[in-house]
């Protein structure tokens, strides 16, 4: 057993090579294995194989295509995907700007990684899952 299948698992889905390298960082240190997305095309390819994976929390930006729509449309998809899988994987709106419809829990970008970090915390307690 590799060191990554022993480590509680998390799918990053953002376009930015610095939010995936330095949240990658950040996640790592916390004990989890990072499985990552940066376009719209990998994402479709990485949702299915989500329950193989066991991954617990999939954080989501809201635009992940070239130039971006600014309305957080692409994280809405994702999420929407994500959601249709009978896997519990708990879903978290990361983006510049606004929410990331749909998503289980939010956690805007300009509150930094540590609010993030928190977040997943909070919604691993059996009292604060959000209802979908």
């Amino acid at each position: 057993m590799s060191l990554k299948e022993t480590k509680k698992q998390v799918a990053l889905f953002d376009d930015s090579p610095d939010i995936q390298a330095s949240l990658g960082m950040l996640l790592d240190m916390n004990d989890y294995g990072v499985h990552p997305a940066t376009s719209m095309s990998e994402a479709l390819e990485l949702i299915p194989q989500l329950p193989k994976l066991k991954v617990r929390f999939a954080i989501v930006d809201g635009n992940l295509s070239p130039g971006g729509w600014g309305d957080n449309r692409d994280g809405a998809e994702i999420v929407s995907k994500i959601q249709q899988n009978p896997y519990q994987t708990i879903t978290i709106g990361y983006a510049s700007r606004g929410d990331v419809p749909g998503a289980d829990y939010q956690s805007p970008k300009n509150k930094g990684p540590i609010n993030l970090l928190n977040t997943m915390r909070l919604a691993i307690l059996p009292s604060s899952r959000a209802p979908r």
